[in-house]
Order: structure tokens, then sequence, then C-alpha cells
């Protein structure tokens, strides 16, 4: 891909940028679409995954990974909590490279649902990617949770 075009891309979708923080989705919570009256009026949960491919899905897609996101940093929390001893720090450092080494798998995977987001039915593609592999981590520290106990 051509240096501007990459570039291009980057600024018009920041989520194929590696994330700084935990999810690093704030690009996708300030979308002016997100503010419409009869959108926000709707029952997401009401409905299956993407249907039709029109602004509902992609607005009840990023809600869905909204939640996903946030759920993933109640567990990320919960588990760094449980890091205790001499080497605490050591543990807390080397999980984040983890998490930071998972969200560059994460976006990296989604990249060819991500490149190209001409309609509303790629954009919720793209974030029904991100929020599947982002359930599946939730559901892999549930486990390393569940272990601990």
């Amino acid at each position: 891909m051509a240096p501007l075009r990459w570039l291009l891309h980057l600024l018009l979708f920041p989520c194929l940028l590696p994330a700084e923080g935990q999810g690093d989705l704030q690009h996708l919570k300030e979308n002016l679409y997100l503010q419409d009256p009869h959108l926000r009026a709707l029952d997401c949960d009401s409905l299956t995954d993407i249907q039709v491919n029109t602004m509902t899905d992609r607005y009840c897609e990023n809600l869905r990974l909204q939640r996903a996101d946030s759920v993933l940093k109640a567990r990320c929390d919960r588990y760094e909590q449980g890091f205790t001893g001499e080497d605490a720090q050591a543990q807390l450092l080397a999980f984040r490279d983890l998490q930071d080494a998972w969200r560059t798998y994460r976006d990296t995977h989604c990249r060819p649902d991500c490149a190209e987001i001409r309609s509303n039915g790629a954009a919720a593609n793209c974030m029904w990617c991100m929020r599947r592999i982002t359930e599946v981590r939730i559901a892999e520290l549930d486990l390393l949770l569940e272990s601990e106990r």
C-alpha cells in the first residue's frame, strides 16, 4: 500500500493502530451517529448479530464492542489485582505486555475487515470481528481467574 494511502487509512480508521490503553476505542464512542435519537431508542439486545448491513447494525455493533471492551478492562483490572509478593511488579508488567501483544493480534486479525470501510455493513463487520476476538479474550481471562480460586 502506498505510504500516503496507508497514512490516510490510519487517520480515518484509528482502530488499525495498536492501542495505548485497554481497548482504545474512544474513536468509536465519538462517532456522531451514536447521538441519533432514533438509533438511541433501539433495543440492540433484541437484535441478533449483523442482519442487513444498515446503520442499525453499525450502531448496535459499536455498542456491543464498547460493552465487550468494558468487560475486558474489568477482567484485566481484576486479574492484575491478583499479583502479589516480591515479583508483583514484574508480573504486572509482563501481563500488560501480553495485553499489548493481544491487542496487536486483534487489530492485525481484523485488519482485512477494517481496511476498506465504505458502508455501514463494512463498519459493522469490522467491529464484529474486534468484538468476537475480545469476547474470546474475556473467556480466557475468566478461565485464568477461575483457576486461581
